[in-house]
């Protein structure tokens, strides 16, 4: 791990520390505070009454209503003590002297009023809504926060949430000490100076930042600034042992506003975010809406008994869904936008210890309920909540491993049959792995797989053989057989596991009973299913496997066909070819031998065919090689070429050409002439006197067409069956010459179809265009159509 990696983890992991810390700390004061004596209202440092708590409705009380005196005594006194210390030893002073009122003079800001406040202990519900719920609340925020950094450190979402997190929790876990022990009065300052802009600014980026604030980011950081400078003046006057009524009294309304913005920039989000990032932003409307907005409007009021009521048992209690609903928007729909993988043992074990927190806290409320002292409550409670924590957590285990071993199984047997059936591509193997397995973690009398014989007549070894020891030692009858597919009988106490792939049955999976008549389990079936579910996967990759190993030897079979076809149709090639020179040379041979004399052209026509033997086994090492040589060739002068070669053949018939003299073809000069000439003498064998044989060509896109037509009977038939060797129409023909012209034809990547149309016979032969050279004068006339187009 990278040396940031690790100061950013260490930082986080101390950060996580040090918010325990306080939350612990606001835990145990809160604690010392219950059932203490109160006068029926809570007041912060400076003799201010908060509207929290308030239960002296009737004298007209609210914040910033300031207690200047107590019994007598006057806040502001000479030793410096803060004004709310004064006012609460005044309170237990008289509490102590057994007196049930207190009288006190407030300011109310325009005169000065004399009030009786009453002293009874503080009010359980107040202390369980302003105390416990808010520091419960306030953990779960701080948690939550420190989790969006954990996960997304450089994610703005996720940083956004962060500093509303981690504000928000650090002022309700500070909220109630504030009005009671004060001992985290500094930290209160400081998240109620961040809280606005932090609730602010959230649904801003939610589910991503507003185009606005992302050009204008001076505004958010502004606004951080400003809350910077506030806190401070909160500390300043705080610890100088000024009042700082003042500031809260103009500070207020901006978290006034804060809240109730929250509430409806959220729902504004909501309503115009996108389908995919819309239920993450449900999750936070829902956890937030029947809090902060009641909270911002009872702020926005003076504080009346009914505003009161719904705070305590509403609003507040509902702090704790906003990042219950955070968390789980961020499993669910990944809020932060981390990719991180989520911890199964991590997220029981959470949810495991908020259950416990509740319970301790509802045993709690019903020890003090029933008279026990809050103390030894607390004590009882949390000692039995540990203990039936760390039993449950037991208890559970040696239940999954005696009652339930397949759910301590399923993993390493899933694991475990997947990297088996991976190298399997036999039916047969398949279900032999699959009866393994089973046995391994579920000993039962009978396991079998019994495979569909409509689809593999390869049987199970395994099954053949426990089927048969069955059957021997116990007769057949009507209620051992297995009930239907994915059935359990409770009298048989078997089970019988359908396999199928694709709505194909393949095989089925049968489970007698277990060993000692024990019952089955429902973790029992899942397991069972999920392997049957595997085996699926496993036999339709069998099949397959035997069917592609079926056909590939069918193809090596064909090849071998086509070899030995390819084989032989060069041998007839070299015999169609070879034949011509060897009867002159036997005639040449006869003669010698009655004792005529060879004269001078008898000896040249010898040579000629030496040479042209010569050049037949070059062509035929050629073509072994599959070697081309392609070079440019004018196709009007190949044409004239194979119509000198075929003078004799044509007679008095003259070959029709309409082929531009432009037309340059890379080609195999000696290969096409053999196309040509094959073509074209093909033709003339067909027709009469009166034949027409001709030869076009025409551009077609980057390609072209040439064509060899004749105006004979031409053919019956597929014409596909033409190229094919041995096939002919003729009396006296080979059917060779079509072939070779098709493979000369196909070894220059080309192809070549025939047709009968118009009263032709055409052979045409497509040209890719890179085997086609153009002229400069097409590609100028083809660069001023583009530059014309454009």
């Amino acid at each position: 791990m990278q040396r940031p990696e690790l100061v950013r983890r260490g930082t986080l992991i101390g950060s996580g520390l040090l918010l325990l810390c306080v939350i612990a700390l606001a835990l145990v004061e809160t604690v010392r505070s219950y059932g203490a004596p109160n006068a029926g209202l809570l007041v912060d440092p400076s003799g201010a009454i908060s509207g929290i708590g308030l239960r002296e409705h009737e004298l007209g009380l609210h914040f910033p209503h300031r207690i200047v005196e107590a019994n007598g005594h006057p806040l502001v006194s000479a030793s410096g003590d803060a004004p709310a210390s004064v006012f609460d030893r005044e309170v237990e002073r008289a509490a102590a002297q057994g007196h049930r009122t207190l009288r006190v003079l407030i300011d109310k800001g325009n005169r000065i009023e004399p009030h009786t406040l009453r002293i009874r202990p503080l009010a359980p519900s107040v202390w369980w809504s302003y105390g416990a719920a808010l520091i419960l609340s306030g953990a779960l925020f701080a948690g939550a926060g420190v989790v969006a950094l954990g996960v997304n450190p450089k994610g703005q979402l996720a940083r956004a949430f962060a500093r509303f997190a981690l504000s928000t929790g650090l002022f309700l876990v500070t909220l109630f000490d504030f009005h009671t022990t004060r001992v985290l009065v500094p930290l209160f300052y400081l998240s109620f100076a961040a809280v606005p802009p932090a609730l602010t600014f959230l649904p801003l980026h939610l589910p991503y930042l507003v185009e606005g604030l992302r050009r204008h980011r001076w505004l958010e950081w502004g606004a951080y600034g400003l809350a910077g400078t506030v806190s401070a003046a909160f500390l300043i006057r705080y610890w100088l042992g000024k009042p700082t009524t003042a500031l809260q009294v103009a500070w207020s309304p901006v978290l006034e506003f804060s809240l109730i913005a929250f509430a409806l920039l959220l729902l504004v989000r909501f309503v115009t975010a996108g389908s995919m990032r819309r239920r993450a932003v449900r999750a936070l409307l829902i956890g937030a809406i029947p809090s902060y907005a009641p909270v911002g409007l009872f702020l926005f009021s003076t504080g009346t008994a009914y505003w009161n009521e719904i705070i305590e048992f509403v609003a507040v209690p509902a702090f704790v869904l906003t990042p219950l609903a955070a968390v789980f928007a961020f499993i669910r729909h990944d809020l932060w936008g981390s990719g991180t993988l989520l911890s199964r043992i991590l997220t029981k074990s959470v949810i495991g210890t908020l259950t416990v927190v509740v319970g301790i806290g509802g045993a709690v409320a019903i020890a003090a309920r029933l008279g026990v002292e809050f103390q030894d409550a607390i004590v009882a409670a949390t000692a039995g909540g540990v203990v039936v924590g760390v039993l449950l957590v037991t208890a559970l285990q040696l239940a999954d491993r005696a009652l339930f071993p397949s759910r301590a199984e399923y993993k390493p047997t899933v694991e475990h049959l997947s990297e088996e059936l991976t190298s399997i591509t036999s039916p047969g193997e398949v279900a032999h792995a699959i009866e393994r397995t089973v046995g391994r973690w579920l000993p039962c009398d009978l396991i079998a797989l019994s495979l569909d014989d409509n689809v593999t007549a390869e049987p199970s070894p395994s099954s053949e053989a426990r089927l048969r020891h069955e059957t021997d030692e116990h007769p057949a009858d009507p209620l051992d057989r297995a009930p239907p597919s994915g059935s359990f009988r409770s009298g048989a106490a078997d089970l019988s596991i359908p396999i199928r792939f694709g709505g194909r049955h393949l095989a089925q999976l049968v489970v007698g009973a277990k060993q000692g008549g024990a019952l089955f389990t429902s973790d029992d079936v899942d397991l069972l299913r999920t392997i049957a579910n595997q085996g699926a996967l496993a036999l339709a990759h069998a099949h397959a496997y035997q069917e592609l190993e079926r056909r590939r030897q069918q193809q090596a079979r064909a090849w071998r066909g086509e070899r030995e076809a390819l084989v032989e149709t060069v041998a007839a090639e070299i015999a169609h070819e070879i034949r011509y020179p060897i009867n002159y040379f036997r005639s040449v041979f006869e003669r010698t031998a009655r004792g005529e004399h060879l004269d001078a052209e008898d000896v040249d026509i010898g040579r000629e065919e030496v040479d042209r033997l010569e050049r037949l086994v070059s062509g035929l090492r050629r073509m072994a090689s599959h070697h081309l040589k392609r070079q440019p060739n004018s196709l009007l002068d190949l044409c004239n070429k194979a119509e000198v070669l075929l003078r004799d053949a044509l007679g008095a018939r003259r070959l029709e050409l309409e082929v531009q003299p432009s037309v340059v073809v890379r080609c195999d000069a000696d290969q096409f002439t053999q196309i040509l000439v094959n073509l074209l003498s093909n033709a003339i064998q067909a027709g009469g006197p009166e034949l027409q044989i001709g030869v076009s060509f025409r551009r077609a896109g980057n390609g072209g067409t040439l064509e060899v037509w004749d105006t004979g009977p031409g053919f019956v038939g597929d014409p596909s069956r033409l190229f094919a060797p041995w096939y002919t129409t003729k009396p006296r023909g080979t059917g060779l010459g079509l072939a070779i012209t098709h493979r000369l034809v196909r070894s220059h990547g080309w192809s070549i179809t025939a047709a009968r149309r118009d009263g032709r016979t055409a052979f045409c032969i497509q040209v890719p265009g890179e085997d086609l050279v153009r002229s400069e004068a097409e590609r100028s006339r083809e660069g001023r159509s583009r530059a014309e187009v454009a």
